[in-house]
This record gives structure tokens, C-alpha cells and sequence, in this order.
């Protein structure tokens, strides 16, 4: 019908919802590439954030679907501007020899690690965050495995 009261970008928008989007694959990709972390924005907002984008590359075809957990992880990495416990626990993670967690799974162990910054700054007399990564990157690294030291970490950190 004829609206002389709709808008171009009302325009715009319908047409894109019938006919889809003439963004490129290429296009899709860059954008999800250059998608950062915000100031003040915690990370698991981030990737909430960012996931619209990585559906938009896979159904576009840029990312497989094989790979779309292993691209996930490897985004938020790079676009976190986040430089505690949480970002050294998810390049641990990515360095791991074991499949890339989901988005449900990544999403949790963000929120673990938030939750846990956000009771060190409630309570400052805790554990610094230096001693708590070395703990966890022992625990839950599997580096006294890979090391040869299998029965070292359980004593310590259980």
C-alpha cells in the first residue's frame, strides 16, 4: 500500500525482512571481526552481542558450522578488552586440546569468572587475581597432567 508517512529506513527494513540482506558474505565476516567489547560492558553481554553477528557469517556461509564454536571463542579472545581471570581462562581454553565450548557452555563459564571478580571487588582482603589464576590454570588447565606431575594438583587445590 501507499504510506506517505513511512519512513526510507521503515522502507528499507521491510524489504530486507521479505527479501533478505544484500549484505555479502565478506561483509558479515568483517563485521563480526570487527566487533569489540565495549567500555564497561561485561563479557558475557559481549558475546551475547556478538552472536547475532556469527549467525549472520554462518548462514551466509562465511564460517562453517563445524567451526562456529572455535570462531565464537576465538572472537571474544581477541575482541575482549578485558585483561583478567576471565580473559586468561578462555585463552587457556583455546588452547586446549578439546573442542571449543558453545555458547551456552562459554556463556557459564564467563558468568563463573564475572562472579567471581565481582566478589573479589566486594570483599578486596581475598585472594589476588594472580594467585587465583595460577590455581585455576593448574586445576582446571590440565597442566600437572600434561607435565607429568598427575597426582601434584589434587592434593594442593582440592
Amino acid at each position: 500500500s501507499n504510506n506517505p508517512a513511512i519512513t526510507t529506513a521503515e522502507c528499507l527494513k521491510a524489504l530486507e525482512q521479505v527479501f533478505g540482506s544484500v549484505e555479502s558474505s565478506r561483509d558479515a565476516q568483517i563485521k563480526f571481526l570487527n566487533t569489540y567489547q565495549n567500555p564497561g560492558e561485561k563479557l558475557s553481554a559481549y558475546v551475547i552481542r556478538l552472536e547475532p553477528l556469527l549467525q549472520k557469517v554462518v548462514e551466509k556461509g562465511a564460517i562453517d558450522k563445524d567451526n562456529v564454536n572455535q570462531a565464537r571463542l576465538e572472537q571474544v579472545i581477541a575482541g575482549a578488552n578485558h585483561s583478567g581471570a576471565i580473559r586468561r581462562q578462555l585463552w587457556l581454553t583455546g588452547a586446549g586440546e578439546g573442542p571449543a565450548p558453545n555458547l551456552f557452555q562459554l556463556l557459564v563459564q564467563i558468568r563463573e569468572e564475572e562472579a567471581k571478580e565481582e566478589e573479589e571487588e566486594a570483599d578486596p582482603h581475598q585472594t589476588n587475581g594472580s594467585q587465583m589464576w595460577n590455581s585455576t590454570f593448574i586445576k582446571d588447565s590440565g597442566y600437572m597432567d600434561r607435565i607429568g606431575y598427575s597426582n601434584c594438583g589434587s592434593s594442593i587445590f582440592s
